[in-house]
C-alpha cells in the first residue's frame, strides 16, 4: 500500500509540474483579461460618441476572454488531478511513519485543489456585470442621451476565492512536506519542496489584487502570483525526487 502510494505520488508530482506551467501561463491570460476587459470599455464608450450606440455590436470583445475560459477548464482539470496524485503520495508517507502532517497532506491536497477548481469554475459561470454608458447618437447627427449598456465578463472576484483556496492547499502541503521530511529518504528536498510551496502559497493570495483591472496593483498581482507558481512548479519537481527515492520505504504497522 505505501509503495503503491508513493509510486502514485512520483506521477502527482510529474502532473504537478505540468500543473505549474499551464498555472503561469493561466495567470498571464488572466492578468491580461483584466486589463483588457477595462480599455475594451473605454475604446466603446469613446467610440460611440462618434459613431453612436451600434458601435458596441461592431467591436469584438477581447480573445483574452474566451482564451481564459478555455484555459480555466483545462487548468481546473490539472489541478484536480496532481492534487488527488500528490494527496496519495503524502498518504503514502504517513503509512511509513509520517506521522499526522502525512495524512493532512493527503486531504488538503485532494480537498483544496477540488474547492480552487470550483470556485476557479464558477467564475467562469458566475460572470460579472459591468456598465457601460454609450451614446445613443452621434455628436456629428446630435446628442440624444446616455444608455446604460451591460457587459458580462468572467467574475475574477469569484476566481480571486478560487486562489486564496488553493493558497491555503499549497501552503498547508508545504507543512506537511516539512514535518515529514525525516520519513523520506530525502529529506532535504522534501524541506526544499516544503518552503517553496509556503512561499508561492503566500503570493498566490496576492491574485486578488487582480481584480483591480488596468491599475499597477491589477500588475502586482499578476507578477507576485506568476512568481508563486513558478516556485510550485519547482515544489512539485522535488516531490517527484522525494517520492522516487522514496518509493521503497516499508511501510509501519499501527495499533
Amino acid at each position: 500500500m505505501s509503495r503503491g502510494a508513493l509510486l502514485t505520488g512520483i506521477a502527482g508530482g510529474i502532473v504537478g509540474s505540468i500543473t505549474g506551467i499551464i498555472g503561469i501561463i493561466w495567470i498571464m491570460v488572466s492578468t491580461k483579461l483584466a486589463i483588457d476587459i477595462y480599455n475594451y470599455i473605454q475604446l466603446v464608450m469613446g467610440l460611440s460618441a462618434f459613431y453612436g450606440i451600434h458601435i458596441f455590436a461592431l467591436t469584438p470583445l477581447p480573445n483574452s476572454i474566451f482564451q481564459f475560459i478555455t484555459l480555466s477548464i483545462v487548468f481546473a482539470g490539472f489541478l484536480i488531478m496532481s492534487g488527488i496524485l500528490i494527496g496519495v503520495g503524502f498518504h503514502g508517507l504517513y503509512k511509513a511513519g509520517g506521522g499526522t502532517m502525512g495524512r493532512v497532506g493527503f486531504v488538503s491536497g485532494i480537498m483544496g485543489t477540488a474547492t480552487g477548481s470550483l470556485f476557479i469554475l464558477l467564475g467562469n459561470v458566475i460572470t460579472s456585470t459591468k456598465v457601460m454608458y454609450l451614446f445613443l447618437v452621434s455628436i456629428f447627427i446630435g446628442f440624444t442621451g446616455i444608455l446604460p449598456v451591460p457587459l458580462s465578463t468572467p467574475n475574477l472576484f469569484v476566481v480571486g476565492i478560487g486562489m486564496i483556496a488553493l493558497a491555503v492547499t499549497f501552503f498547508t502541503l508545504g507543512v506537511s512536506s516539512i514535518v515529514v521530511r525525516e520519513t523520506t529518504i530525502n529529506s532535504a528536498a522534501s524541506a526544499a519542496a516544503g518552503v517553496l510551496s509556503i512561499v508561492g502559497a503566500c503570493l498566490l493570495i496576492l491574485y486578488t489584487l487582480v481584480q483591480y483591472e488596468a491599475s499597477s496593483l491589477a500588475l502586482l498581482g499578476g507578477i507576485m502570483s506568476f512568481i508563486g507558481f513558478a516556485l510550485i512548479f519547482v515544489a512539485f519537481i522535488l516531490w517527484t525526487v522525494v517520492f522516487t527515492s522514496s518509493r521503497d520505504i516499508l511501510p509501519i504497522k499501527r495499533i
